[in-house]
């Protein structure tokens, strides 16, 4: 995916996005990691909502015998495979969209920071590499968790699982808010002086 934001910055024209990257701004603070962080939570949130729609598959395809307990909101029969099918469609629909509306947006903004400092795309994608490779790492963690248990249809211990990758991919992206506020804006500003 960053070698896509890269090669795509070397096309898309710059726009004035760089007001709203604090990648330039080399007086970090919690409060600017934070404001990088909570959307990077709801990008997490729709990402773990894939994995969500794998437990609901993988238990309704098990078919229990003797239900434990009569409920009118829980279904007690086998989800049908066409609907199973388009959940796990959808959950794949929603990874790609996933994937290109992000390739999208950071490699305008890419381009943006890149034109506004005047280094290539190429030069700027490294300098951001250390925040990059961990927040896409935990943004895209559920995802491929997801897709790997499809693939192996074993969506039964996505239940166990998802907590799992929740658990690690919060501070992982936590993390790369912080490496992003502090860390970044000073190896870029070491790099080209701006």
């Amino acid at each position: 995916m960053l070698v896509a934001v890269t090669g795509l910055a070397q096309f898309a024209s710059p726009t004035d996005y760089t007001f709203s990257s604090n990648l330039l701004n080399r007086n970090g603070t919690l409060d600017i990691a934070w404001t990088i962080f909570t959307p990077y939570l709801l990008v997490l949130a729709i990402h773990l909502a894939a994995c969500t729609i794998g437990i609901i598959v993988g238990d309704s395809n098990e078919v229990q015998e003797k239900p434990k307990r009569k409920s009118r909101y829980l279904i007690d029969r086998k989800l049908p495979d066409w609907m199973a099918r388009g959940a796990l469609l959808y959950g794949l629909g929603a990874t790609l969209t996933s994937v290109a509306i992000q390739t999208l947006f950071l490699s305008r903004l890419l381009a943006s920071l890149s034109a506004s400092i005047n280094v290539s795309p190429w030069k700027l994608s490294l300098l951001v590499l250390p925040h990059a490779l961990l927040e896409l790492t935990g943004l895209f963690l559920p995802l491929a968790l997801f897709l790997i248990q499809a693939q192996r249809q074993d969506l039964r211990s996505l239940r166990a699982y998802t907590i799992q990758v929740a658990v690690i991919a919060i501070p992982m992206v936590f993390a790369a808010a912080l490496i992003e506020a502090f860390l970044t804006p000073q190896l870029i500003y070491l790099v080209t002086g701006h």
